[in-house]
């Protein structure tokens, strides 16, 4: 497939033909055609114009279609007169692309793919969020909150006791410290971010504002409590970077946590040593993305990559990345020997672990030994349903299509398909997290570079 002259034109054009009628047409059982951002019958009918995916199981909706189309238009405005963004007469050649394709994002909110019911990811459905007398935590959504840290952060994270208090009970049923106040609502914000809902994402904000209320008394006395206190916001900086610094939030818990290991009294050393694995997972996540350099030296003991164990696994995959960063080449090895990637069966699509640890399975990879197949496959994990995202997503999907994209093309040494899997998920991804972190825009505009060329004229990288 030639996608030199445009942002994959052959392939959008094929894309465009190839909608799936929508509802209301097979409702009614009238033809549909593949018009932008609408159908004419839905047009004249003033409805919104949604077509079902059979791949993702869910709807979405031609306007985010019609969206996505102006915003790569507009990264070459001088070839978007001659290609406008109705109708197309390419060939039906796909009815879907796969999978990861850019068609499975859902419009209706500004967050990653929905859940459906219909969806079999053993995803619980969030309970409904009463904000008649101001959103309070019942009961039912502080367990079903607790159940999304446990499952989505602290399974890879693990440095909070969620077993012990303030987490057992809702905050308004007992009088509590601001210590365990500070705690408790910041896993409620950061829980609320591992739920794709607009309603959680407001809760979040609330849940937020109060705990910062209580930051400077849960963060005084320098133990270990102050050090969970900030990796608790760390983790939450990874969601929403413009409520906090991630850079000096790291700083600060690495020398905290050194500080306590050499002047602390055993307890304390001992409390530390059990969650530094965290520690270091969280720092090399930061460090390593934005080729910022550590402060930890790295864990003790074997490493273990049973992706059963997702906190000892990812902390394993964190330190073959330090090893690699700091000159250490052998690392490539020891990931290709410890890691079946070649496999089928750890394609994102077909592995049973969460994609965010998959995701730094392929990340790991990357920065060691990167090829075409796996920043394909790393970007294929971040359109997975399952996926929640990170502002660092954006800065390795960058990565993933800067290193796809700027290969030279050879038609007889690149699979045209799986370009074009790829130029589709970088889109969506990119496209997703700009609208959650502004700054993800300038990756994106970045990323056009190579495929579209620049303003001031040189040619695109992917010919």
């Amino acid at each position: 497939m030639d996608i030199s002259g445009s942002p994959s034109r052959n392939f959008l054009d094929e894309l465009l033909a190839s909608l799936p009628a929508c509802r209301r047409c097979r409702q009614n059982k009238r033809r549909c055609d593949p018009d932008l951002p609408s159908c004419h019958n839905c047009s004249k009918a003033a409805v919104e114009c949604i077509f079902y995916d059979h791949v993702r199981e869910g709807d979405v909706s031609r306007s985010y279609i019609a969206s996505l189309l102006r915003e790569l238009q507009d990264a070459q405005p001088a070839e978007s007169a001659n290609h406008p963004a109705g109708r197309t007469s390419a060939p039906n050649t796909y009815r879907y692309i796969g999978p990861r394709a850019c068609l499975t994002y859902n419009t209706y909110s500004h967050a990653w793919p929905a859940y459906s019911a219909h969806q079999p990811l053993c995803e619980a459905e969030p309970p409904v969020i009463r904000w008649e007398k101001g959103p309070g935590i019942t009961p039912e959504i502080h367990k079903f909150l607790i159940d999304q840290y446990l499952s989505k952060v602290d399974c890879i994270y693990p440095f909070l006791d969620l077993a012990a208090s303030p987490f057992t009970l809702p905050s308004h049923t007992y009088a509590s410290s601001s210590w365990e106040q500070f705690m408790l609502l910041l896993v409620y914000a950061t829980a609320c971010h591992c739920v794709n809902h607009d309603g959680y994402r407001t809760l979040a904000d609330g849940c937020h504002e109060r705990a910062i209320k209580h930051l400077d008394q849960a963060t005084a006395d320098g133990t270990v409590a102050s050090l969970q206190a900030i990796l608790l916001l760390t983790v939450y900086s990874f969601f929403q970077p413009q409520q906090a610094n991630t850079s000096q939030l790291i700083g600060f818990a690495a020398r905290l946590a050194m500080d306590i290991e050499q002047h602390g009294d055993e307890e304390q050393q001992a409390m530390v040593q059990r969650i530094y694995p965290a520690i270091f997972s969280l720092e090399n996540k930061f460090v390593t993305a934005l080729d910022r350099p550590s402060l930890l030296p790295e864990p003790t003991g074997p490493l273990t990559f049973d992706i059963a164990s997702p906190s000892d696994f990812v902390c394993s995959l964190h330190r073959i990345q330090s090893r690699f960063r700091n000159a250490d080449h052998s690392a490539a090895t020891l990931l290709r020997q410890s890691v079946p990637i070649d496999s089928s069966s750890w394609h994102p699509s077909e592995h049973s672990a969460h994609p965010n640890v998959l995701a730094v399975v392929y990340e790991s990879f990357m920065l060691v030994d990167p090829n075409l197949t796996l920043a394909c496959g790393l970007l294929s994990c971040y359109v997975q349903a399952r996926y929640r995202p990170t502002f660092l997503t954006s800065h390795w999907a960058y990565k993933a299509g800067a290193f796809v994209f700027g290969i030279p093309s050879n038609p007889s040494a690149i699979d045209s398909t799986l370009l074009a899997q790829a130029f589709s998920d970088c889109t969506v991804v990119l496209e997703r997290c700009s609208q959650r972190w502004p700054s993800s825009k300038l990756l994106k505009r970045a990323i056009g570079t190579f495929l579209h060329g620049d303003a001031a004229g040189n040619p695109a990288r992917v010919h």
